[in-house]
């Protein structure tokens, strides 16, 4: 009877820590939305702040900065959508979705869209690569003028 009992209480000890290690591995993933964080690649700092509804609102010195965070920011709330995008242009759906994808993946194989992808990043001009085309940043002026909450110029 000791015995059975010690099994059980070890049992449960084993659940509750797998558990909390778990939970906290989980919420490692999430997006840090308070405080500081200290990544490489910036000039100036620069702040984020995220509305009510969770939108997030970035202030940067320089417009380079500004694009570095806002890549930073959608890594963080898009990370299973940008590896799911990225997964789909290398035809690698079925290695997680099964047989249902098989023939999406035969289709981006063929269109060969990851084998291109390289060369055509090579081919842009250094200072292309580095600054973003005219037309995504009126848009994003424009979604950005849009939200109540920040005043844009």
């Amino acid at each position: 009877m000791r015995l059975a009992r010690n099994v059980f209480i070890a049992v449960v000890v084993l659940v509750v820590a797998l558990g909390a290690a778990g939970w906290l591995y989980l919420r490692q993933s999430l997006p840090q939305l308070e405080g500081e964080a200290r990544v490489r690649g910036l000039s100036a700092a620069v702040e984020i702040a995220r509305d009510k509804e969770g939108v997030p609102h970035i202030a940067a010195a320089a417009e380079r900065d500004g694009w570095f965070a806002m890549g930073y920011v959608h890594a963080q709330d898009r990370l299973w959508q940008m590896e799911f995008q990225r997964r789909i242009g290398e035809g690698r759906l079925a290695e997680f979705l099964g047989e249902r994808a098989y023939d999406v993946d035969r289709l981006m194989r063929t269109l060969g869209i990851a084998r291109l992808a390289p060369a055509s990043t090579r081919r842009r001009s250094r200072t292309s690569r580095r600054t973003p085309p005219e037309s995504t940043r009126i848009s994003t002026k424009h979604t950005c003028c849009r939200s109540s909450s920040m005043r844009c110029g």
